[in-house]
C-alpha cells in the first residue's frame, strides 16, 4: 500500500502499490462536479475514495458517504 498525496499536501489517498490506482480521471471528475455549500453527497461505487476526498478538500462539501462492495478497494 502507498499513501499518495493529490492536489494538495494534506488529501492523502491509501492505494495498492499493485492493482488499481486512480488516474486522473477522477482528478477532473472532482474538478468539474458541481457542489457546495452544506450538500450532502453519496459516492456509490467508490472505488479508492479519490473521488469523495477531493471534494471533501476542494469542495469543502456538507457531508460525503462513500461505498465501495471490493473489499480490497
Amino acid at each position: 500500500m502507498t499513501n499518495d498525496s493529490i492536489i494538495k499536501p494534506e488529501i492523502l489517498i491509501c492505494q495498492p502499490a499493485d492493482g488499481f490506482r486512480f488516474g486522473v480521471d477522477s482528478v477532473y471528475l472532482a474538478w468539474f462536479a458541481q457542489v457546495s455549500g452544506k450538500k450532502r453527497i453519496i459516492d456509490i461505487g467508490s472505488g479508492s475514495g479519490v473521488i469523495s476526498a477531493l471534494l471533501a478538500g476542494l469542495k469543502r462539501v456538507g457531508q460525503i458517504d462513500a461505498a465501495e462492495m471490493q473489499a480490497p478497494m
